[in-house]
């Protein structure tokens, strides 16, 4: 999870945000990731009947409210808990666009500041925030690593290397073995702070250097395009691909992960060649979709 903020932070452009209005921004930021939250969130429901027709209508009104609050718990959702990423992002846009408005100097301190709030929110209110809010708080300095790592050119001007890799997977296993506390972000539950560092920039410098290695993957690169309907969905594609895998007794979990792949690849290809229900489950406006695939999908129908 510190990975997904911290590329969420190098994606970020501060250059356009003294462009833009606190509603503007926070609209955009609305349509591009709450909206395709709650669109996945709730089309989850179709499924989840499926599976359990005998459901309440007090359960169905308690798993409503669940997804639109975004609590993590999957007895509070339709089998959607990834989906609260989503909503914490929004809420982690939101803090640093404000920070960026209204502080001129001194960034840092205001973000470890508000990260100490929410480990100590975290550590004594055992409660779920609207959108995650408690764990965006925390989730914010590691954005902001990501600001901090674009602007130092990060990636143009570090090669990956072998030695570094094999430090980071020592680090990595050593903080496994040793945190006393299982992290998770989706839990609001950091453990040790020092394990947390360690484990998690260790962590991300291996998937950086694997990434590296990899970046001309085509297929690695069409799923990355996708990843909010992958995140999304992925729970029904495990339940699915593992009903299945039971069926014809070949279960276990890397049949599963290949079949769950392939199929997200089928769906995805044929998602994006509807750009109107594309747009919406990438929360991004139908004018931005490309003029030749609208022309191409109209030319069929």
């Amino acid at each position: 999870m510190p990975l997904f903020f911290v590329l969420s932070g190098y994606l970020c452009n501060e250059s356009k945000y003294a462009q833009l209005t606190t509603w503007g921004f926070v609209s955009g930021r609305f349509r591009r990731l709450y909206v395709p939250a709650v669109i996945i969130g709730l089309s989850c429901v179709v499924p989840y009947f499926y599976f359990k027709s005998d459901m309440s209508l007090a359960d169905f009104g308690l798993r409503v409210f669940g997804t639109l609050y975004s609590i993590p718990l999957v007895e509070w959702n339709f089998n959607c808990t990834p989906i609260w990423f989503l909503f914490c992002l929004f809420c982690v846009d939101t803090l640093y666009f404000l920070i960026c408005k209204y502080v001129k100097v001194n960034r840092l301190a205001v973000v470890v500041a508000v990260f100490s709030v929410g480990i100590v929110i975290s550590r004594n209110l055992e409660v779920y925030m609207p959108f995650n809010f408690q764990v965006s708080l925390v989730a914010l300095l590691f954005y902001y690593a990501g600001v901090k790592l674009r602007s130092n050119r990060f990636v143009e001007t570090h090669r990956p290397r072998w030695c570094l890799m094999f430090v980071s997977l020592l680090l990595l296993l050593s903080v496994v073995l040793l945190n006393p506390v299982k992290v998770g972000f989706a839990a609001n539950r950091y453990g040790d702070l020092n394990y947390l560092f360690i484990g998690s920039f260790s962590g991300m410098y291996l998937v950086y250097f694997w990434a590296d290695k990899l970046n001309q993957s085509r297929l690695l690169g069409f799923w990355g395009k996708n990843t909010i309907a992958i995140l999304g969905y992925n729970y029904w594609a495990y339940i699915v691909t593992q009903v299945f895998l039971n069926k014809v007794g070949a279960a276990h979990w890397s049949m599963n992960f290949l079949l769950q792949m392939f199929l997200f690849s089928v769906a995805l290809f044929c998602l994006n060649k509807m750009p109107y229900l594309n747009s919406l489950l990438q929360g991004v406006p139908i004018a931005s979709v490309p003029k030749k695939l609208l022309r191409d999908n109209r030319g069929r129908a």
